[in-house]
């Protein structure tokens, strides 16, 4: 099987182009590390998370208490 290289004339080289392609694709992967830095940011500041964490604190204070009982004996 041969491959037979095509000469593509220079205007028409736009989706040939890798330059072009690279940052492309640069922007694409910006943008999605910008997205999920922002999900990250929302969820860990909703009232569902700080709900949690303070249920969190909670729990390891009572855990704390129970140690200390216990190891007072």
């Amino acid at each position: 099987m041969f491959y037979e290289r095509k000469y593509v004339p220079k205007e028409n080289r736009e989706p040939l182009d890798l330059t072009r392609q690279i940052e492309k694709l640069k922007q694409k992967v910006h943008d999605a590390e910008l997205e999920t830095s922002l999900i990250k940011a929302v969820g860990m500041n909703s009232p569902e998370m700080k709900a949690l964490q303070q249920r969190v604190k909670e729990l390891e204070a009572q855990l704390k208490l129970k140690e200390m009982r216990e190891s007072g004996l």
